[in-house]
Order: structure tokens, then sequence, then C-alpha cells
């Protein structure tokens, strides 16, 4: 462990590894912030104002969140319809389509996540049970029938090793169910 980090950074020790939810649940609990962002190791903040902006505009019981661009720009979408057994299928064989749908946010990747450290407790955080790359889609899950609501402020995100994540527009008022 570096013996030089800001007096503001806690490290928090644990022997092993039990997946990215835990951890983040494990900062969660830990933080003494009201706002916690969940973020890859990989998203950063393309400047101060990115992150200014978004928790300015960031709210109490919503989840706001990004887009994410590769290298060269080209979007990625990180949020997307709810996925059916028949998707998750083909995403694990590696052939699915993106649930990306213009105008519709169910969830939101957990690429970038913005939330009151209130409302991550009260949602239980990341499962346990969830496999990787599906705690997103579980946590938004909860924060539907919580009555959260996932939503991209305007703002910006920066890169690191080829990955941006760069927040979109205000979508429109999400369907009142969105899955049914």
């Amino acid at each position: 462990m570096p013996s030089s980090l800001p007096e503001e950074v806690t490290v928090l020790p644990f022997v092993g590894n039990d997946g990215f939810g835990a951890g983040i649940n494990r900062a969660v609990k830990a933080a003494v912030t009201p706002l916690v962002l969940v973020t890859n190791p990989d998203t950063l903040p393309l400047d101060q104002n990115s992150l200014e902006t978004l928790t300015e505009r960031h709210q109490k019981r919503i989840l706001s969140g990004g887009l994410t661009v590769d290298h060269s720009s080209r979007t990625i979408h990180s949020t997307g319809r709810w996925p059916d057994l028949t998707w998750i299928r083909k995403q694990i064989l590696g052939s699915a389509k993106s649930l990306w749908q213009e105008n519709r946010i169910d969830w939101l990747q957990d690429s970038l996540i913005l939330a009151y450290r209130d409302d991550c407790l009260e949602l239980g955080g990341f499962s346990k049970t969830y496999p990787l790359y599906f705690e997103d889609v579980d946590l938004c899950a909860k924060a539907e029938k919580a009555a959260l609501a996932p939503f991209r402020p305007k703002a910006a995100a920066g890169y690191i090793d080829g990955f941006r994540a760069v927040l979109g527009k205000t979508p429109p008022a999400l369907p009142a169910s969105a899955h049914g």
C-alpha cells in the first residue's frame, strides 16, 4: 500500500476477492460522504467540470449514469432496456446485440453510477448472487421497485486505457412500467 496517499483517501484492506459488487458494497458502507460514485477503474472524469456538473444535476432517489465511448469516440451505449433470458444466453455466448433503445433507460451500466449513499444502502447494494456484468441490472431493478429512476444528466467523463464514459442528454420521462 502506498505510504504517500492524501489524507482524504481511505484504504479498506481486504484479503481475497469476493467480486466487484461486494467491494463496492463495502466501500459504500464505509463512505462518509452523502454521494458515492460507482465506477470501473478505467472510467475517469474528463475534467473537474464534468464531475461538478454531474453532482450538481444529480438528485436524491435517482441513479445517474453515463454513456461509454471507445478510444475513437464511438459510442458504446451503457444503458438499455431490461434483458430477457434469450438475450442473456446470447450475451454469454458473445453474440447478443445491444440493449440500447432510444428514449428508454431501464438500467445503467455500473461503469459509472452516481447515487446518494443512503439510496444505495436502502437498495442493499449489489447482489452477491448475480454474475459478473449483471449486478448493475439487478441494482437498477431494485431501484425501480423502490421508485428510484435511472437517468443521465448532461456532463462528461473521461478515459484511461482506451475507454471513456461520456454522459449524454437527459432522457424523456421513463414509462410507468418499463418491463411487465
